[in-house]
């Protein structure tokens, strides 16, 4: 047997009777000296279609990127992030996202989602 790939993966397809995606993001901070609180956001979704591998990571991934952003600017809003630690979550989200992007191109479905 051949070994599995990362692209092997990536291009996988598994068929549900619906194809729900559901996204959590949480984020732990600081409010008081010895207290922290959890800071959660969750969407969930239903796809009208069977989707691959790729796809599923790239959608997942837009949505948990939707998420973290907004978490982290209610936190920084309420003073438990600072304005670099959100400047960084935007940076690393777009570089992740674009790394995505590319692997979608890859795949042939970067014309599909507009790259």
């Amino acid at each position: 047997m051949n070994k599995i790939t990362f692209e092997d993966i990536l291009s996988s397809s598994i068929d549900f009777e619906s194809e729900e995606v559901t996204v959590t993001f949480e984020k732990k901070v600081q409010t008081k000296q010895y207290e922290s609180e959890t800071l959660r956001a969750e969407i969930k979704g239903k796809m009208d279609r069977n989707i691959s591998g790729i796809e599923r990571i790239y959608i997942e991934n837009l949505l948990h990127s939707q998420l973290a952003y907004s978490v982290y600017c209610q936190a920084s809003y309420a003073g438990y992030v600072t304005q670099t630690e959100l400047i960084n979550k935007k940076e690393e989200i777009v570089t992740l996202t674009n790394g995505l992007a590319e692997k979608l191109v890859a795949a042939g479905l970067g014309e599909k989602y507009g790259f």
